[in-house]
Parts: structure tokens; sequence; C-alpha cells
């Protein structure tokens, strides 16, 4: 085991969580800095960051925000929110809640959850509008 780095890349991890969660930076520049902290500290080579990126999950979930942000720019994902509601009003606002729930297990049965949130979002944010 080597001790030295795994206390260092701990510490490394838990300044990252606490700069995000105090907003001192964005997460994106965080992740990349602590990235950049665990390269330089030699507790992962660049090999081993190459290997950690799993390409095909990364460009469904680029993919994803791309289909969630056409969803709402076209106004499909409020004509998909007024049919929802309009489709469940019957079953009041638990219907709808459930409709949702079963919407979104399916969707991150077959894409990642970052993926069925992007194409989500501007579904669900529709019918919060009505």
């Amino acid at each position: 085991d080597d001790w030295p780095h795994i206390i260092i890349s701990l510490t490394i991890a838990i300044a990252m969580v606490a700069v995000a969660a105090a907003e001192v930076t964005g997460i994106y520049t965080t992740a990349v800095v602590a990235a950049l902290a665990m390269l330089v500290t030699g507790c992962q080579n660049i090999r081993e960051s190459g290997a950690a990126i799993d390409i095909p999950v990364m460009m469904t979930i680029a993919l994803a925000f791309g289909v969630g942000k056409s969803i709402e720019t076209t106004g499909a994902g409020t004509a998909i929110a007024n049919f929802i509601v309009w489709w469940l009003e019957p079953l009041g606002a638990m219907g709808v809640l459930f409709a949702i729930y079963i919407v979104v297990t399916i969707l991150t049965s077959v894409i990642t959850n970052n993926g069925a949130v992007a194409i989500m979002f501007p579904i669900v944010s529709g019918i919060l509008k009505d």
C-alpha cells in the first residue's frame, strides 16, 4: 500500500469538495485543478487518467445535454409537459409525479443519470409552470 499517495489523494478529494461546496469557484474548475494536483503529486499518471475516461459514456452525456437543450429551445418540452398534465389530470399531482418517475427510471436504464436529467429537465420544468 502506498500510504503517502493515499493520504495526498484523499486530501485533494476533500479539498475539491470543500472548495466546490463553499462556491469559491465552479465545480468544473475545481475538478480540473484536483485532477492536475493528482498528476503533479504522482497519485495518478497520464496513462491511468486516460484509461479512466469512458468515451462512450462521455459522448452519451454530452449528446443528452444537446438533446435536452433542443427539447427546451424548440418548445417540445413545453408541449410534452402540457400533454402529460392534460393526460394525467384525472390522477392529480401524484399521477403526474408517478409518470415522471417511471419515465426517468426507464431513461436511466438506457442512458446515464446525467443524460436522463438533461432530457427530462425541460419537460419537468414545463410541468411545474402549469
